[in-house]
C-alpha cells in the first residue's frame, strides 16, 4: 500500500480460480492417483510469509505439504516364485480414508468432510506405490488392498497421518495354501517283542 506498512503473503497450489471463503477452501484429493500428474495434482502445497517490510528484493516464501504421503511396498513372500507378482498383474488400493477437506489459508489448517473412499496410488516401479491421503486418524481396518490372480489380500491394521508426514507400508503377501494338503501319519507303536531265542 505505501513505503512504510508491512505486509503478509500467502501461497498455495494447486491454485483454485474461485475462492469464495479463504478461511474454508474446499479441497479433494484425487480418488485415482495412478499417474505422477494425478499424485501431483492431489498435493496441497502452503505458505506463508507475514510482516514484510516493504523492500525492492524479492521475498522468500516456502511452500510446505500439508498433506501426507503414502509409500506402499508390495513384497512377495512364501510360496511365491521370482517374478510371479509384478506391477502389470497386481493391484493396489489405500481403503477407507477420508478424500476431502476445508483448508484455512490463513493459518493452514486442515478440516476433513465427506465420505470414506479408496485411493488408487501411483506406480512407481519394483512394486512400489505412492498416494496423497488428507491428515487424518484410522481406526483398526482393512487400510490396504491387494488383488492378485484373482486373490485378494488385506493388511489390517489403524494409523494416523500426520500433515508434512511420509508413511512407510510394506506389506509382504503369503500365497494361500489351497487344494489337498498331504501329510504323514505316526507310526503305531505295538507294545509287544516279537523276538525270540534262537541257538
Amino acid at each position: 500500500r505505501d513505503n512504510e506498512m508491512p505486509a503478509g503473503f500467502y501461497a498455495y497450489y494447486p491454485y483454485a480460480d474461485n475462492v469464495e471463503n479463504a478461511r474454508a477452501l474446499n479441497f479433494s484429493v484425487r480418488e485415482w492417483q495412478g499417474t505422477r500428474d494425478e499424485e501431483t495434482a492431489s498435493d496441497l502445497l502452503w505458505g506463508r510469509a507475514e510482516g514484510q517490510q516493504p523492500t525492492s528484493e524479492a521475498v522468500d516464501l516456502t511452500l510446505n505439504h500439508l498433506l501426507s504421503s503414502v509409500i506402499i511396498r508390495v513384497v512377495p513372500g512364501e510360496g511365491f516364485k521370482e517374478g510371479e507378482v509384478t506391477d502389470g498383474n497386481i493391484q493396489v488400493q489405500l481403503c477407507g480414508v477420508q478424500t476431502q477437506a476445508q483448508v484455512d489459508l490463513s493459518n493452514g489448517d486442515i478440516r476433513l468432510l465427506g465420505p470414506n473412499a479408496d485411493i488408487t496410488p501411483c506406480p512407481l516401479g519394483n512394486l512400489t506405490y505412492q498416494c496423497i491421503v488428507v491428515p487424518q486418524q484410522l481406526g483398526v481396518s482393512n487400510i490396504v488392498r491387494l488383488q492378485w490372480n484373482g486373490q485378494e489380500y488385506a493388511l489390517r491394521r489403524a494409523i494416523t497421518f500426520e500433515g508434512r508426514k511420509q508413511y512407510t507400508l510394506t506389506v509382504t503377501m503369503n500365497k494361500t495354501r489351497g487344494g489337498i494338503n498331504i501329510g504323514i501319519g505316526d507310526w503305531e507303536v505295538i507294545d509287544e517283542d516279537f523276538g525270540g531265542t534262537v541257538s
